[in-house]
């Protein structure tokens, strides 16, 4: 499995969990692969998981903040794809989830 499938797996775990900005997903991103992630090309990932429907952007606004921002969602076809990855047995994917579940303990 490549870079670009690794990355769009772990892009889609974050978000089966919680919606978030890019800003907030690129953090997670950076933490969870020890500060190797370059979030210069994020918004370009999540353009192109959101033309093949995995993902969703909508616009938030609270009204605590000034103005609002973009969250990202994942999709029923998203889920649909982080399940057949995780059904497919590859050990990457399961040892992404360990990483997942321990620093979501740390957080």
């Amino acid at each position: 499995m490549g870079k670009k499938r690794n990355l769009d797996t772990l892009i889609l775990e974050l978000l089966y969990h919680e919606n978030m900005q890019s800003r907030e997903l690129a953090r997670r991103l950076r933490l969870k692969s020890m500060n190797r992630f370059n979030a210069v090309r994020l918004d370009d990932k999540l353009q192109k998981l959101e033309e093949k429907n995995r993902v969703r952007s909508y616009w938030y606004d609270d009204q605590k903040q000034t103005s609002g921002a973009v969250y990202y969602m994942i999709t029923v076809e998203g889920q649909k794809t982080l399940r057949k990855k995780k059904d497919r047995g590859s050990l990457a994917i399961e040892v992404l989830g360990y990483i997942l579940d321990g620093i979501r303990i740390w957080q």
